[in-house]
């Protein structure tokens, strides 16, 4: 049996001739933000960075009852991304960026420069299951002054090189201890994310 935490593409379980369970990290971001901004809800808008994680994005909306905005991009070289264009309305909102990874950050700093753009508060979040950030990654995101905070989980280890005081790391050791007691004991593992 494999245990796995928002693959890339869902289609990756297939690849699998074991019980595959692809758990997400959703209700860790969900619980952490409307906790943070239990009181003033009305002024954040999620943002998917491009239309192939909308359908994911949309459930992080619908539980922080928050709207969706959605950019548009396409990648005219490998490894580089342009953000073409923004649906939805951001002006005047807390944008929270909501992705699976950030590797090197591009794709974040064109979802940011295309939300600034189109008037959202220079106070954007991001949250990404996954912090790779190689290279320079934290140095580019954390020094864009519009950026008030990256939040990701420990899916990848975060060396002390890499802290920042804008990056928040959040623990996966829960999800994953109820997710293995209830593959363990033959108990719904698709109910942790309802």
């Amino acid at each position: 049996r494999v245990m796995c935490l928002d693959l890339h593409a869902d289609a990756i379980q297939g690849f699998f001739n074991i019980p595959v369970d692809h758990l997400s990290s959703q209700n860790l971001f969900t619980d952490y933000f409307s906790q943070k901004w239990r009181h003033c809800m009305q002024d954040v808008v999620i943002v998917s960075p491009d239309e192939g994680r909308v359908k994911k994005v949309r459930k992080v909306a619908a539980v922080l009852q928050a709207p969706l905005a959605v950019g548009y991009k396409h990648h005219p070289e490998h490894m580089m991304t342009e953000v073409t264009h923004l649906a939805g309305d951001v002006k005047n909102k807390v944008p929270l960026i909501v992705e699976d990874m950030i590797t090197t950050g591009g794709s974040i700093i064109q979802a940011v420069d295309a939300l600034l753009a189109h008037g959202c508060r220079p106070e954007i979040h991001v949250a990404a299951t996954h912090g790779i950030l190689t290279n320079n990654a934290v140095e580019r995101l954390c020094s864009r002054p519009e950026i008030a905070e990256i939040v990701v989980t420990d899916s990848v280890p975060m060396p002390p090189e890499k802290r920042h005081p804008k990056l928040t790391v959040l623990s996966v050791a829960s999800l994953f201890t109820e997710a293995i007691y209830r593959a363990t004991h033959n108990l719904s593992i698709t109910s942790l994310f309802d």
